[in-house]
């Protein structure tokens, strides 16, 4: 797998010393795995190259063959230092070092031995032998006794061999005598001290956040704050410097970011959610609609970064599309700006391609759900370590994670079984005790289904209880409707059986509780006053048709702001809209079957004019700038608004800076099955499968 990763990157530099190159860990992992290479992860890939950038190094502080840096999760850039036939030959030294080694080691384990982790014991003497016995490697290299450090340590990196005490021969050894005490378990008191040293801390930055203020306003004062601070006793220096201030100065964070993130929500209930601080407690929060639940989630990873000092790069956040994806961090970075950078937003289709390794680069044309499906299904074997011992598959599932501790998952009731398991394989649901598990945090609406035709299913949100332990937190005031149209939802929902918020009905949230019942309508409309109708008709779909479209003319009137765009007509049945759609043509009414066939992105002119587009610029790179250079020459249609959104939204993820074209093309693919334009006129007609499912 070296060799055939050296050939790609040589492929992508050329030759050329000095030469950078941006390696995409998921486009090379593709390429190798479609050369025939077995388990060519990601992960792994970044193992092998930061390997072959410890190569070369030299006691004179020459260069390495190359140098590596991580540009972010999937971007590695590597510079090269020498040329390319010098890297391959140091490389294929190197290997055939470990070989010997390898077959030395396994020379001194007992006759018969079978499995993994079985000790071998020798010396770094016969060690050294073994290389040396192999007269064709020594007449290659002048320093066997660097070629032995280098190739046993590769070994060690690449998880061939663990050097356990051998370690000891390339690091300085330290030794810890230990008293000889009785064993047993920790208990509270254990962590007392180290606690009451954290709470020192977290004063410490209100200090000085209270010496910035008086700085500020007087440097005379702020000198005074320094000195009684180092010669009055505790309690004195803060009845006198922060009075009245004990909750806000126990917080891991200033007063004007506690405002922000936690009483800006004004309701209580969302504001208990966001700065609840237990340790790993799993959290579903059964919200209603309009209710801020995706608020509540942005929030709730700006309290973990800013409140609880949580890093950055252990959030994953997890949405349904890539447009949720984007929405997430846009408010995350308007919240609480750069800090949110290190936060992981993604989809889970997006996330089981990098987790294992999958890349659509050169099937840009033709993805579809079921190439999505299974490269899930391939990502939660991975992280199950199928096929492997449990220690080893214990140490592929830490490497996966990345670091990972915390999941935020949006929208739970919209996922189908196979994202219900790679969520249950992230989280670590089926491990025994709680090591290695993950901290799950979960907003949904079980009243709501739209994604039926998906698969996605309440069934996972009904069962997230058993699954994650804690009874659900509840959401229910609402933001967005009248108390009329609240009113007729709570009447149509309750008749469900197993409806999880039974006796938590929807409710109109505190500061609209006096207004009318029927919001601006009940003045506007003398008629319905703002109430939800049930309109006399006939059964014949014709005279259905004409009595709907006839009431929504009719209110249209009504209002000089009135946008038809803005307008659905749901049936049990497409028969019934078809004079819904002949009516509206008639009278010169917008409109656009939900049902209207939608093919596929990437089969389209427009989409198919930007990939070529990109695959013909030199040199390959490109940055936000060219990207909307070339949109702004399109015309405005539904098929161009779409690439407009998605150039805009690369931007805000991406941060912006030149990047390969292979590397956009890539991001482009992963907009994954469900990614469809904005109606080429405003819809008047529709189901609810514009959304989802058929009602």
């Amino acid at each position: 797998m070296e060799t055939a990763l050296i050939a790609h990157l040589r492929g992508s530099t050329g030759s050329g010393q000095g030469k950078d190159v941006l390696l995409h860990l998921r486009i090379a992992a593709q390429a190798l795995r479609d050369r025939g290479l077995s388990d060519p992860l990601p992960e792994r890939l970044w193992r092998i190259i930061r390997g072959i950038s410890y190569d070369g190094r030299r006691e004179d502080g020459s260069a390495a063959c190359l140098t590596v840096r991580k540009r972010d999760a999937e971007t590695v850039q590597v510079t090269l230092q020498r040329e390319w036939e010098a890297l391959k030959e140091t490389a294929t030294i190197r290997r055939e070092a470990a070989e010997r080694l390898l077959e030395h080691l396994l020379a001194c384990l007992p006759s018969g031995s079978r499995g993994t982790d079985l000790l071998a014991e020798t010396t770094l003497g016969k060690l050294l032998q073994a290389i040396e016995a192999d007269m064709v490697l020594k007449s290659r290299v002048r320093n066997p006794d660097k070629l032995l450090d280098r190739a046993l340590l590769w070994l060690h990196e690449q998880e061939v061999i663990r050097l356990n005490k051998g370690l000891t021969v390339f690091r300085p050894a330290m030794a810890i005598r230990l008293a000889q005490l009785e064993r047993r378990g920790f208990s509270s008191a254990d962590f007392a001290p180290l606690a009451l040293h954290y709470k020192g801390q977290v004063l410490q930055v209100h200090v000085m956040m209270a010496f910035a203020e008086c700085g500020l306003e007087a440097m005379r004062e702020a000198l005074r704050l320094a000195m009684d601070y180092f010669t009055l006793k505790e309690q004195e220096f803060l009845a006198r410097w922060l009075p009245d201030r004990d909750r806000e100065i126990g917080r891991e964070t200033t007063l004007e970011s506690w405002r922000v993130i936690v009483e800006s929500l004004k309701n209580p209930v969302q504001q208990r959610i966001v700065a609840d601080s237990r340790e790993q407690k799993n959290v579903l929060v059964l919200a209603g609609p309009g209710s801020g639940k995706t608020r509540v989630l942005v929030h709730r990873i700006a309290y973990l970064i800013r409140a609880r000092r949580e890093s950055a790069r252990g959030i994953l956040a997890l949405t349904y599309n890539r447009h949720a994806a984007i929405d997430i961090r846009r408010r995350l970075t308007e919240l609480i700006g750069d800090d949110a950078r290190g936060v992981t937003v993604l989809t889970c289709h997006a996330l089981a391609m990098r987790l294992a390794g999958a890349s659509f680069t050169g099937l840009a044309e033709r993805p579809d759900d079921e190439m999505f499906r299974e490269v899930l299904r391939r990502a939660v074997d991975l992280l199950h370590g199928e096929g492997l011992p449990p220690e080893d598959a214990d140490e592929r599932r830490e490497r996966l994670l990345a670091g990972f501790l915390w999941i935020l998952v949006d929208e739970y009731q919209d996922i189908g079984p196979e994202q219900y398991a790679l969520i249950s394989a992230l989280a670590g649901r089926t491990l025994g005790g709680d090591v290695g598990k993950l901290t799950l945090f979960a907003v949904g609406d079980d009243d709501q289904n739209v994604y039926a035709f998906t698969g996605a299913s309440v069934d996972f949100i009904r069962r997230f209880k058993a699954d994650y332990g804690p009874s659900p937190v509840y959401l229910t005031a609402n933001y967005r409707s009248t108390g009329h149209i609240i009113a007729a939802a709570n009447a149509m929902i309750e008749p469900a059986r197993e409806q999880m918020k039974a006796e938590h009905p929807i409710r109109v949230n505190w500061a609209r509780t006096g207004n009318p019942p029927g919001g601006a309508w009940e003045k506007l409309d003398p008629v319905s006053c703002g109430r939800v109708q049930i309109l006399p008709t006939g059964g014949d779909p014709v005279a259905q048709a004409q009595s709907v479209m006839t009431e929504l003319q009719r209110i249209a009137a009504l209002d000089p702001d009135w946008d038809w765009s803005r307008c659905a007509v749901i049936a049990r049945e497409w028969k019934y809209l078809v004079p819904v759609r002949a009516f509206c043509e008639m009278n010169e009414i917008p409109v656009q079957m939900g049902n209207e066939e939608i093919p596929g992105f990437w089969r389209l002119r427009e989409p198919r004019a930007f990939v070529d587009w990109l695959r013909g610029l030199e040199p390959r790179l490109v940055d936000d700038a060219v990207l909307r250079g070339w949109i702004e020459t399109c015309p405005s249609d539904p098929w161009h608004d779409l690439l407009r959104q998605a150039i805009e939204e690369h931007a805000l993820e991406r941060g912006g800076g030149e990047i390969p074209i292979d590397h956009f093309i890539e991001w482009l693919a992963e907009m994954g099955p469900g990614h469809t334009p904005p109606p080429a006129r405003p819809p008047a007609v529709d189901r609810t499968s514009g959304q989802g499912a058929e009602v």
